[in-house]
C-alpha cells in the first residue's frame, strides 16, 4: 500500500477515502513515524523503545547495532551540523516502510541552517519496533533493495 501527501504533508480527503492499509502496515507506519519523531525531539528513551534491542542502524562505512546505536545515532545530534527530518512520502507494505524526507542539517551551536538535502531510507518493523534502519542515495535503490518495482 502507499499513502502519499501533497507537499505540506497532508492527504487529501479524496485520497484518505480510497486508503485501505492492511493491520500490519498500519502499525509498521505508526512505529516509523513515531520513531522519526522521537529522532527530531530527540528522545533517546522513545527512541529505545521504539527500537528492538537487536536492531541494525546500516550507515555507509558500517552498521550499528542494538541500542549501543541508537544512543550514538542520537549522540551525533548534539554536536556539529544536526539533522532534523521532514517527511515528504512514506511507501509502505507488510513490515517494511521507505520513507522519502527533506533533511535539514543545521548547526546545533547556533541553530543556523547549513544546508537541506533529500533523504530516503528503508526501515523494516518487527512487534512494534524498528529492526533495520537503512538509508539509500534514492528512491530507487531504495525500491531495490526492498524488491519493490518503482
Amino acid at each position: 500500500m502507499t499513502a502519499s501527501g501533497d507537499r505540506a504533508g497532508h492527504v487529501s480527503d479524496v485520497e484518505a477515502s480510497q486508503l485501505e492499509v492492511d493491520p500490519e502496515t498500519a502499525a509498521a507506519l505508526a512505529t516509523v513515524h513515531a520513531w522519526g519523531q522521537a529522532f527530531n525531539e530527540r528522545d533517546l528513551d522513545r527512541m529505545l523503545a521504539l527500537s528492538s534491542p537487536d536492531c541494525e542502524l546500516v550507515k555507509p562505512n558500517g552498521t550499528e547495532a542494538g541500542h549501543d546505536g541508537v544512543r550514538r545515532l542520537l549522540h551525533l545530534q548534539s554536536y556539529g551540523v544536526a539533522q532534523h527530518v521532514r517527511v515528504r512520502r512514506y511507501l509502505a507494505r507488510a513490515a517494511t516502510v521507505v520513507v522519502e524526507a527533506l533533511i535539514e542539517l543545521r548547526w546545533v551551536d547556533g541553530g543556523e541552517l547549513a544546508e537541506t538535502v533529500e533523504g530516503v531510507a528503508v526501515f523494516d518493523v518487527d512487534d512494534g519496533r524498528v529492526r533495520r534502519f537503512r538509508p539509500q542515495p534514492d528512491l530507487a535503490s531504495a525500491l531495490r533493495v526492498v524488491g519493490w518495482r518503482g
